[in-house]
């Protein structure tokens, strides 16, 4: 994040607290929810650790349980490619529901921060 915002903030008045929801948060919304969506697709397609460590075939997470679907009843394409179906919506579900705020760019919660310590400076 541009320094200057922060030294803007400073100037006109802003304290710690202010400068951090006012205008850190605003600008970071776009990066933490990139980060969301990421940690979320990590630990939900993870499948090595539960593989290791997983003994009990009750208890097996849904991406080792597709290999062992296949394996075990050896089922044909379309139930197979129905429980992909499946292991994949959460992730998509995950990615849809944080585009809006991962897709934007800096320069319009840049414009919007400037113009937010404005509207708390002059209501103070």
């Amino acid at each position: 994040m541009p320094g200057a915002l922060f030294e803007a903030a400073r100037i006109d008045g802003c304290g710690w607290l202010r400068t951090c929801f006012g205008i850190a948060a605003p600008l970071s919304k776009s990066a933490l929810s990139s980060l969301a969506i990421l940690v979320f697709m990590q630990s939900w397609n993870d499948f090595l650790w539960p593989f290791i460590s997983i003994t009990e075939p009750s208890k097996v997470t849904i991406p080792v349980g597709l290999p062992v679907f296949r394996s075990q009843y050896l089922t044909g394409q379309g139930l197979t490619m129905a429980a992909g179906a499946l292991l994949a919506f959460p992730s998509s579900l995950c990615s849809s529901s944080f585009k809006s705020t991962s897709c934007r760019g800096w320069p319009r919660p840049a414009s919007r921060a400037k113009r937010r310590v404005f509207q708390l400076l002059s209501s103070s």
